[in-house]
């Protein structure tokens, strides 16, 4: 009587842990396919002293996964001698923009010679794994970053996606971000502010914008934002970005 009941015993844990599997198989089948939503392709022409130098061509994908993947290749012929090519990947979170991994490789060409220089970056909660390839020349760093901190270069636009998603232009003024120098392995603040409205003329017309600027110990750029949030145009120095091809798909 008791080996029965046992069995039977037996027979329903069994049957309990089969329907588990099927239920956890059932799931996984079910498990939500990554899609492309939307991409957006913006093409700025970059010039230095009124000559034009190259073009950074920003991409922006956004997935269904709560993903926005931005691609960006930047060409610059500084000099007869001098040029730079640069692809770069940033993948951010779509509903907060924080970071999750970023990847950068710049190629520099001067005087006969090729420089390759390549940075790796992946997030795990607030640290930052930086790996970098210069030649020969290899090195790994950990940085503890705070939470929301942006990845910062000089001299490129696509940088700036993050604070201005970031920028509460509802409420204007000062507003202070951490961003990262991966390059020379540096957390800083910048401040953002607001003025204007200023006309600028752009491929679509007349359009007003915001005037929106970057500033940091080092560095200062000033942007032109549509109301959309679109950088039609952007001035660091003597160097100017303007958009001259915008589509979406």
């Amino acid at each position: 009587m008791s080996r029965n009941i046992f069995s039977w015993f037996g027979l329903i844990v069994l049957g309990i842990c089969v329907c588990a599997v099927a239920a956890d198989a059932g799931t996984m089948k079910k498990k939500k396919e990554r899609k492309l939503v939307e991409t957006q392709r913006l093409v700025y022409k970059v010039s230095m002293t009124d000559r034009e130098i190259g073009s950074e061509t920003i991409t922006r994908h956004t997935y269904n996964d709560n993903t926005v993947e931005f691609v960006v290749d930047m060409v610059d012929q500084f000099t007869a001698e001098t040029r730079q090519k640069q692809h770069v990947t940033l993948l951010v979170e779509e509903e907060s923009y924080f970071p999750r991994s970023f990847r950068s490789k710049k190629e520099i060409s001067t005087s006969g010679r090729e420089i390759v220089h390549e940075v790796a970056i992946d997030m795990f909660s607030n640290v930052a794994v930086v790996d970098t390839h210069l030649g020969a020349t290899t090195d790994t760093r950990n940085f503890v970053l705070p939470t929301g901190t942006a990845f910062f270069e000089v001299g490129a636009l696509y940088p700036l996606h993050q604070l201005l998603y970031w920028y509460a232009r509802d409420i204007g003024g000062f507003q202070s971000f951490y961003i990262f120098d991966f390059q020379r392995g540096k957390e800083l603040t910048a401040v953002l502010s607001m003025s204007g409205p200023e006309t600028v003329d752009t491929i679509n017309g007349n359009v007003e914008t915001d005037v929106i600027e970057f500033e940091n110990d080092e560095y200062k750029m000033r942007m032109n934002v549509t109301k959309d949030g679109l950088v039609v145009r952007a001035d660091q120095s003597t160097t100017r970005f303007e958009l001259v091809e915008m589509s979406t798909e």
